[in-house]
C-alpha cells in the first residue's frame, strides 16, 4: 500500500478479529485500487482532451489566418482598382477589364463566405437532408455546362461516360454541391491540354461517380488529410493554386450524412475522386 499498490490481498482467513480486519483491508484495498484506476483513466482522458483542444485551437488560429489572407488579397485588388477607376486612370477598354476583375474577386469572396457558412451548418450535427429521387446523369450534365468557359480556356478534353436516366435517392442540392466541388477541383488541377473523365459505374444497389483528371499525383501521406478543412495550410500541391480546402471538407460531411462512400486515389496519369450513392428504391 505504501507504493499505492493495492493489488496485494491479505490471505488471513479466520473467524476472529484478525480475520475480520484482514477482510476489511481487502475490501478497502479493492475500493482504493478501483478508485486509483478510475483516477488514472480520468487523468489520461483529461490529458488527451487537453492535447486535442490544443490542436483544435492551433487549427482554428491557422484557419483564421488562412481565410484572412484569402480575403485580404481580393480586398486589396478591389480597393486598388476601384481607386484607379474613380481617378479616371484607365481608358474605356481598360475599365471593362478591371471592372470584371473587381466583380470576379467579389464573387470569390462571396463563395468563400458561403462555403464557410455551409460547412458550419453541416458540422453542427443539426443539418437535415432533404432526400428525393432524381436522375444523376442529368445533374452531372447541368453542372458540366456551367464550366464550359474554364474548360475551353485551358483546352481541356472532357470525356463523359454516364448511365442514361439512372436515378438515385439523395439530397439534390447537396449532391449538386459535392459534384460541383469535385469538378471545380479537377479543372483547377488539370494542366492545359489535359483531360477530365467523369464516369458513372453501376454497382450492386449503388452508383459510383468518378471524377478523374490528368495531372500531378497527391502524395500518399497527404491523401487522408485533403478532406480536412485545414489541408491548404500544409505544403501541398494546391497551396499555390489558392482555395481554403473547404470544398473537399464539405464533400466529406455531405457524404457522411448520406452514409455514402467517398475517396481519392492516384491513377497512372493523375488523380481520381469518387462517391457512391444508393440507387432509387435501394
Amino acid at each position: 500500500m505504501a507504493n499505492l499498490d493495492f493489488s496485494q490481498k491479505c490471505n488471513i482467513k479466520s473467524e476472529d478479529e484478525i480475520g475480520s480486519l484482514a477482510n476489511s483491508l481487502n475490501v478497502l484495498s479493492e475500493n482504493l485500487n478501483n478508485a486509483l484506476t478510475s483516477l488514472k483513466e480520468a487523468n489520461a482522458k483529461l490529458e488527451e482532451d487537453i492535447e486535442k483542444e490544443k490542436k483544435l485551437d492551433k487549427m482554428r488560429r491557422d484557419f483564421i489566418a488562412a481565410v484572412s489572407h484569402d480575403l485580404k488579397t481580393p480586398i486589396a485588388l478591389i480597393e486598388g482598382y476601384a481607386e484607379a477607376l474613380k481617378d479616371g486612370i484607365f481608358d474605356d477598354k481598360e475599365k471593362d477589364y478591371y471592372l470584371k476583375i473587381i466583380l470576379d474577386e467579389t464573387k470569390s469572396m462571396t463563395n468563400l463566405v458561403e462555403d464557410m457558412l455551409e460547412l458550419s451548418k453541416l458540422e453542427s450535427g443539426k443539418f437535415e437532408l432533404s432526400k428525393e429521387n432524381f436522375k444523376l446523369d442529368k445533374l452531372i450534365k447541368i453542372i458540366v455546362s456551367k464550366f464550359k468557359g474554364p474548360i475551353e480556356e485551358k483546352n481541356i478534353t472532357l470525356k463523359l461516360n454516364l448511365i442514361d436516366d439512372m436515378e438515385v435517392f439523395a439530397d439534390f442540392d447537396r449532391m449538386n454541391q459535392v459534384l460541383t466541388n469535385y469538378i471545380t477541383n479537377a479543372i483547377k488541377h488539370t494542366p492545359e491540354n489535359g483531360t477530365i473523365y467523369i464516369n458513372m459505374i453501376n454497382e450492386d444497389g449503388q452508383v459510383k461517380v468518378e471524377v478523374e483528371n490528368t495531372g500531378s499525383h497527391i502524395p500518399d501521406e497527404e491523401r487522408e488529410r485533403i478532406w480536412d478543412i485545414f489541408y491548404k495550410l500544409d505544403k501541398s500541391r494546391n497551396r499555390k493554386l489558392g482555395g481554403t480546402g473547404i470544398g473537399l471538407s464539405i464533400v466529406k460531411n455531405v457524404m457522411q450524412l448520406h452514409g455514402g462512400g467517398y475517396g481519392v486515389e492516384n491513377t497512372n496519369n493523375g488523380v481520381r475522386f469518387y462517391i457512391t450513392l444508393p440507387k432509387k428504391g435501394c
